[in-house]
């Protein structure tokens, strides 16, 4: 996995965390031992000779403990590498309007999430804001679909002229300003992943069937809005049949208010259906929203996989309390309480949910990075494990640890001291 992260190939890295899952889980009794009695340390500190039980009845049986622990530390573990791929996410496309956009004002049609959608308007729009007194420039962006040396690649279209007032796009060869109708700017990692420098010629296929050859004629560094490939407006829009525009980007005049600049925006964009205009900081939050709904989705169905590994600790549980019912039987006889039964039942089942949870977030963790670092795109640039999301993992699983030990707990005080001690 790590060289798959390494070479940044996924493929090397689903192979690796395949591995790593199934190591985890042959290994998991190997590791009971040492994680139980770090675990069961301060429970036996702080409950006595219940705590004391609890965690050497956890040490009894590795391969058990293990088993047990292991469905539990699969459901984390996924919920975990969504987290930290989410907060990557998160992360990255935060990072990227960061450094790449330069206007004041965003102007789009939201889509899923909150994130630019498909819908736009008019090249006329960005024409009529540019007219406004408070704005400087104000750039149209449109999007579309091209066949570029044989592969489908989504493109973004623009005047090149404005578009450098408005975005940062990093460029590290050739020159924006050369980008018109026979030629193109093309991200570092595409080009790279092609072999193309500046001067290549691309062959190209437009919507229409029209063909042609197009000339790198720019390489730049942060594709994080434009895309990895950036069209001149003048030669998509022969070819794109109803050209729309899908964000208008609005530098505003020195000394222009960003209210006042804001509120004359969307008056002026009311008869465009009523697009968001946003602020830099706005864009920002937008641009990371729609990955919220994504893990919302996944965090409702990796909760019902949590809630039967943890039927599946309570099933344990009570087949270990059949197992050990002459023992339960006696330790009543030697003075153990009702109460201190239950605690010690409930005790074993947190140092078991315990330590499939801490397992699940570590090996979760580390397949987050490995998919993060694998990934060669700009989307997942930044690597971010959210430090609280992951503790209140650790805390969830240690409340659900108590909530799967009642049943088997009240099970194990209830038994008939008698009739236990004289069980086979």
């Amino acid at each position: 996995m790590i060289a798959g992260a390494a070479g940044r190939s996924q493929g090397a890295a689903l192979a690796g965390a395949v591995g790593a899952l199934a190591g985890f889980v042959v290994l998991g009794p190997i590791a009971v031992r040492p994680a139980a009695a770090v675990l069961g340390a301060p429970i036996a500190a702080l409950r006595g000779i219940g705590g004391r039980l609890a965690r050497d009845n956890a040490l009894r049986n590795p391969r058990r403990t293990a088993a047990t622990a292991s469905a539990l530390m699969v459901g984390v573990a996924v919920a975990t590498m969504f987290t930290v791929i989410g907060a990557s996410l998160k992360a990255s496309a935060t990072q990227g309007v960061q450094r790449t956009l330069t206007a004041d004002l965003v102007v789009y049609q939201p889509g899923y999430g909150g994130s630019a959608g498909l819908a736009g308007f008019s090249p006329r729009l960005a024409a009529n804001l540019g007219r406004l007194p408070s704005v400087g420039v104000a750039a149209g962006l449109s999007r579309g679909s091209v066949l570029l040396d044989g592969q489908a690649q989504t493109i973004a279209a623009a005047d090149p002229g404005p578009i450098g007032s408005v975005l940062n796009l990093g460029v590290s060869a050739g020159s924006l300003g050369a980008v018109d109708a026979g030629s193109f700017a093309v991200s570092a990692q595409a080009a790279a992943d092609q072999h193309w420098r500046i001067g290549t010629e691309v062959p190209v296929v437009y919507p229409d069937g029209s063909r042609g050859d197009l000339r790198v004629a720019a390489i730049f560094d942060h594709p994080d809005i434009t895309g990895d490939y950036l069209f001149a407006a003048a030669g998509w829009a022969p070819h794109a049949g109803q050209p729309l525009d899908s964000m208008v980007l609005i530098k505003l005049k020195p000394g222009a208010g960003l209210g006042a600049a804001r509120a004359a925006v969307t008056a002026a964009t009311a008869a465009a259906g009523q697009p968001r205009v946003q602020d830099q900081a706005q864009y920002r939050a937008s641009a990371s929203g729609g990955v919220n709904t994504v893990l919302g989705l996944v965090y409702v169905m990796l909760a019902l996989a949590i809630v039967i590994a943890l039927m599946g600790v309570a099933n344990t549980l009570s087949l270990s309390i059949h197992e050990r019912t002459r023992e339960l039987g006696l330790l009543r006889a030697l003075g153990q309480t009702r109460a201190q039964v239950r605690g010690m039942i409930r005790w074993e089942s947190v140092i078991i949910a315990v330590f499939g949870t801490a397992g699940g977030v570590i090996l979760g963790t580390f397949l987050g990075w490995a998919v993060v670092r694998s990934s060669s795109r700009a989307a997942l640039g930044v690597f971010a494990a959210p430090p609280l999301q992951l503790v209140l993992f650790l805390v969830l699983g240690a409340v659900t640890g108590i909530v799967a030990g009642i049943r088997p707990a009240r099970r194990a005080a209830r038994l008939n001291m008698i009739s236990a001690i004289a069980s086979a």
